[in-house]
């Protein structure tokens, strides 16, 4: 699921220019994203590929889910991108 999180990124990074990975810290010791690899560009949120596609390959898995919840995330995510990235 790792590898599958950061392949993710890694094509929304190929696919809006700026964009790009940074390690997130965090003043609060209980953010999940805190020291993680994440995509910034969502205005205050941010992108943790890898744990989103982690969570997905447990639905897939499970067979909770489909393949097709792939497509939608990336389709979501480029919805709430910032002006400048789209």
């Amino acid at each position: 699921a790792v590898d599958i999180g950061i392949y993710f990124g890694e094509v929304f990074i190929k696919n809006h220019e700026g964009l790009k990975w940074e390690q997130y810290f965090s003043r609060s010791k209980y953010d999940m994203d805190i020291g993680h690899m994440v995509i910034k560009g969502f205005g205050k949120t941010r992108l943790n590929s890898i744990w989103k596609l982690y969570i997905i390959a447990n639905c897939l898995a499970d067979k909770t889910d489909t393949g097709e919840i792939v497509y939608e995330l990336y389709t979501i995510l480029e919805n709430r991108l910032d002006e400048k990235y789209k």
